[in-house]
């Protein structure tokens, strides 16, 4: 069964990063999720006003497939992010596309987003949005860019976070079939169980947010919510390939 982290942060040579935040090296960062028994990683740059998603390139040309990057967009950048963005998912460097509302204080659901979502939609690539904090990520704003956006996967990270927007992401992710819930640092382990029953295991996928927080255990709340051989297998690293275009198993 493969393990595939979907959110870790990486922190590339030569990279500057927010003055709170302190990050390990790279190298370090990565053989945490080794001794796991992680043999793949979506990966992003560090926090930044503007990401450093050509050195998580360059990071993940290094790794030898290990690596999955994906950018880490401003819009407020404008068509300076997005060109970059559609130079490196042209070249198929990058995977993905990551938003942090909370970070950029932008509303996911404002025309502001529109150009990277058509980007998105070109390329055939998913986009991953933080969740769980009022008034910039909660869970019906994403909810309204993926209903937006039909032919893009929405991962909504986190899965609202909080008590009670957990619920509603879970409900949110019953009606919109291309939005998918991350369980990255969601801290019921029974709402894995409960999104996998109503919206499937081909819709969830799974998360350490490494550095901030070790990757064991993140895996252990996965591991003790009660899911089936198969329904573990999808969650913790099938479901994010097929997403990915590169499986076609789901739960």
């Amino acid at each position: 069964m493969p393990i595939i982290d979907c959110h870790v942060h990486l922190h590339p040579p030569g990279s500057t990063t927010a003055p709170w935040i302190s990050h390990p090296d790279y190298r370090e960062v990565m053989a945490w999720l080794a001794a796991e028994g992680i043999q793949r990683l979506v990966a992003f740059p560090t926090f930044a006003n503007a990401p450093n998603n050509e050195g998580m390139a360059r990071l993940a040309e290094a790794g030898g497939g290990t690596v999955i990057p994906f950018a880490w967009v401003n819009p407020h950048l404008g068509e300076t992010a997005l060109s970059e963005a559609r130079r490196l998912l042209h070249a198929r460097r990058l995977r993905g596309i990551k938003f942090h509302p909370l970070l950029h204080a932008f509303f996911p659901n404002r025309p502001l987003l529109d150009p990277f979502m058509k980007m998105a939609a070109d390329e055939g690539v998913p986009v991953l949005f933080h969740s769980g904090h009022s008034m910039q990520s909660l869970p019906w704003q994403i909810a309204e860019v993926a209903e937006s956006w039909p032919a893009v996967t929405v991962i909504m990270d986190h899965m609202g976070l909080q008590l009670g927007w957990v619920d509603d992401a879970i409900r949110l992710a019953e009606k919109i079939p291309n939005l998918v819930l991350g369980t990255t640092a969601m801290p019921f382990h029974l709402k894995i169980r409960e999104a996998v029953d109503r919206v499937g295991s081909g819709r969830v996928v799974w998360g350490s947010d490494a550095p901030s927080i070790h990757p064991r255990v993140e895996l252990l709340r996965v591991k003790v919510a009660g899911l089936t051989a198969q329904q573990e297998a999808d969650v913790l690293g099938n479901s994010i390939l097929r997403l990915l275009g590169e499986s076609d198993s789901t739960g």
